[in-house]
């Protein structure tokens, strides 16, 4: 269960805020409730993940520090696969798709519909799969 604090506004219930964590000492992740929120591993809060609002092709929820791919049909002849980390944009308040050869693809400008990504790790158990991207 992910820690989450459920949002409504004049009765409108928004999205969720959710986190999950990396646990350094154990080398997992830790999907707990909210007394997850409360706890520090020292001075270091890059294992904080925050849900993104978006969902993936086949149903899961993609975190910030997910690694994801993205499959792009131009026409009947060209395919194009690309491998990005989503990360907080901080200028812009935003999520973001990146990696080292297209850049930043802001949440904004993330045009591409669920059927299109794919979580296929995390920034902390997978970081091979940023290799070459």
């Amino acid at each position: 269960m992910e820690a989450t604090l459920p949002l409504t506004l004049k009765g409108n219930k928004m999205r969720e805020i959710k986190f999950r964590f990396w646990d350094y000492k154990f080398k997992k992740m830790d999907f707990g409730g909210g007394d997850c929120l409360l706890r520090r591993k020292g001075d270091d809060h890059s294992g904080i993940m925050q849900f993104t609002g978006l969902i993936d092709k086949n149903g899961e929820e993609v975190y910030e520090g997910d690694i994801i791919k993205r499959i792009a049909y131009y026409n009947s002849d060209r395919r194009e696969e690309k491998i990005f980390s989503v990360k907080y944009h901080e200028p812009f308040a935003c999520f973001s798709f990146e990696n080292s050869i297209d850049g930043i693809a802001t949440y904004g400008d993330i045009h591409w519909n669920k059927w299109s990504i794919e979580v296929i790790g995390n920034i902390y158990e997978n970081p091979e799969l940023l290799k070459g991207e």
